[in-house]
């Protein structure tokens, strides 16, 4: 990936475009990243005949994850490879949702955990991104609205027995709540050290 950041950046520079190297460098790899785990959000999708579900779990990760924080991978590439890790195991527990009626109750169980604690919770920050009291006022309010309306939308699923589809929901729900969880033992374990 870095080859491909350089040889972009210097075409750049051979044609006279006045840039500054780190934020190019830096906005490339973000691309680069992101256009990968699509491409791979979608390959896994289509392989394991879940590409919905893969679409469905990763969108709602993202929107609570945007605001809701909590763990972060030390390196870049560690955090593509848990998400992937995460993505996978989505993938297995909406297949094995499929074939078991009492994993839907539980996961709707864990889900309405999870729910209450990301409302009541987020924002989590980390030790190298502390938020100020607006932005978490604001992002504990983004998180509080964004979470409601995948209530509601979940909601909808069960009531039309779209079974799939909810589980995904749910367990994006679970897996952002998971990582709230972990941020908080990790920034209580990081002020203790202090």
């Amino acid at each position: 990936m870095k080859k491909i950041t350089d040889k972009i950046f210097f075409a750049m520079k051979n044609k006279n475009i006045m840039v500054d190297e780190e934020v190019v460098k830096y906005g490339l790899e973000i691309i680069f990243t992101k256009v990968l785990f699509a491409i791979i959000i979608v390959s896994i999708g289509i392989l394991t005949k879940c590409f919905l579900e893969s679409i469905i779990y990763t969108i709602t990760f993202s929107l609570l994850r945007q605001y809701g924080g909590g763990y972060h991978a030390e390196t870049k590439q560690k955090c593509f490879v848990l998400s992937v890790l995460m993505l996978i195991c989505a993938i297995f527990i909406i297949k094995k949702a499929q074939s078991c009626d009492v994993f839907i109750i539980l996961e709707a169980v864990i889900t309405l955990l999870s729910v209450i604690y990301i409302i009541t919770t987020a924002p989590i920050d980390t030790p190298s991104k502390r938020l100020d009291a607006d932005e978490l006022r604001i992002y504990g309010k983004r998180t509080g609205i964004t979470v409601c309306i995948l209530v509601i939308i979940l909601g909808i699923c069960l009531y039309i027995k779209a079974y799939r589809f909810s589980t995904a929901i749910m367990i994006g729900i679970i897996m952002e709540a998971y990582l709230m969880l972990k941020g908080q033992i990790n920034n209580k374990r990081t002020e203790k050290g202090d």
